[in-house]
């Protein structure tokens, strides 16, 4: 509902904070379609719901054409090895990103030096991930 609405306005949306609403793999196809339409999204806040590595996947999908982000806030959303690979992929493309967080997700331990490689090819001016 959120999103059908925000799609129909806001054509110039620069923040999002959907944070803590249950959002689940579900919604996402519309949250995404919502996101497509909005080329001046400059942060984005999605901590704290329940994405998954299928949700994050879908939202990868759009990241690469959001070359104005600059924050992306996943903390906290049941994300594993998958989803968080498939986010840093996408995000490769915003070269304005200065915050990203995969924190307290389902990222697996031994998969944090692909992930750390993956954002220092993408980013090779920028010298702290965590």
């Amino acid at each position: 509902l959120i999103a059908n609405s925000l799609m129909k306005s806001a054509a110039k949306l620069e923040s999002l904070g959907l944070a803590a609403n249950d959002i689940t793999v579900s919604s996402c196809p519309s949250i995404v379609k919502c996101l497509a339409s909005k080329p001046e999204l400059r942060s984005l806040d999605i901590k704290e719901n329940e994405l998954g590595d299928r949700g994050a996947l879908l939202l990868s999908t759009i990241l690469q054409s959001k070359g104005k982000l600059e924050t992306l806030d996943l903390y906290q959303n049941e994300i594993g090895r998958a989803g968080a690979l498939g986010i840093v992929k996408s995000v490769s493309g915003c070269k304005s990103l200065t915050r990203l967080d995969l924190n307290a997700n389902y990222i697996p331990t031994w998969c944090i030096d692909e992930i750390i490689d993956v954002m220092k090819k993408a980013f090779p001016e920028k010298t702290v991930f965590s």
